[in-house]
């Protein structure tokens, strides 16, 4: 599915930003997480608040579930993920340093959306929800987003 005139450049960029965040990873704890934790998959019901759509959930670092429900990293974000990190370390630590896999978490992200388009794209659904899928245009962005976040990967890193 990857055009051809992208395919090498998109591999390597991919290969690269796993071959930089594979040590990032090392240490940190995992448990079953949602996988897919953002605002769109939490509804309000009288009881509360509610996650649903759980088909995602894996084992991953708690970072997985922070970072996709406040993903901005401007004030706004940043005062959000402190509001939420308070809450949430009164059920389980959090250590701060994990939020250095936010970045490399989200390119991996860029990965899953688009393998996930591609297993699915036999479906004419998907076709006309994503129309650029497969084009030209589409894997240099892909590429572009790749490079992106190895560039920030690299500024955060010590």
């Amino acid at each position: 599915m990857i055009h051809s005139e992208a395919r090498e450049v998109y591999v390597a960029s991919a290969e690269a930003l796993i071959q930089r965040m594979e040590p990032l990873f090392l240490g940190v704890p995992t448990h079953r997480v949602h996988g897919d934790c953002h605002l769109s998959n939490l509804i309000w019901t009288p009881a509360g608040p509610t996650f649903l759509d759980f088909d995602d959930m894996v084992v991953g670092p708690a970072v997985q579930d922070v970072w996709l429900l406040v993903p901005s990293a401007d004030a706004e974000g940043q005062r959000q993920r402190d509001l939420l990190l308070e809450a949430y370390d009164q059920l389980r630590s959090f250590d701060p340093a994990w939020l250095r896999l936010v970045e490399p978490l989200r390119g991996l992200r860029y990965i899953h959306y688009a393998t996930w388009i591609a297993r699915r794209w036999h479906d004419p659904y998907f076709q006309r929800t994503f129309p650029q899928f497969g084009t030209l245009v589409y894997w240099q962005r892909e590429i572009q987003d790749l490079r992106e976040q190895i560039a920030r990967i690299d500024f955060e890193m010590p």
